[in-house]
């Protein structure tokens, strides 16, 4: 099996993976306040208070590992180059 033919499996996967994702939340975040709250699709998401929460979160655990890379990246840079003066 090529590499090639693992990245397309993989790449499709992630993008399978995306639009279920988003496709859920669209559901979750918009359409779904349109329903009444007995209806039977309620009982398939999470309270609405988490479609807030979730992307916050989300988003502050993604930053976090974007500056934290950065930071160690720069330590990383810096030792090299105390090291080559």
């Amino acid at each position: 099996v090529s590499i090639a033919l693992i990245d397309k499996i993989v790449g499709s996967v992630f993008i399978a993976i995306g639009s279920i994702v988003c496709g859920y939340y669209t559901l979750w975040a918009i359409i779904l306040p349109f329903f009444p709250q007995d209806s039977k699709i309620q009982s398939y998401f999470l309270p609405r208070k988490y479609a807030v929460i979730l992307p916050l979160l989300t988003l502050i655990l993604g930053v976090s590992a974007i500056f934290g890379y950065l930071y160690i990246s720069g330590q990383q840079q810096a030792k090299k180059k105390e090291k080559s003066t």
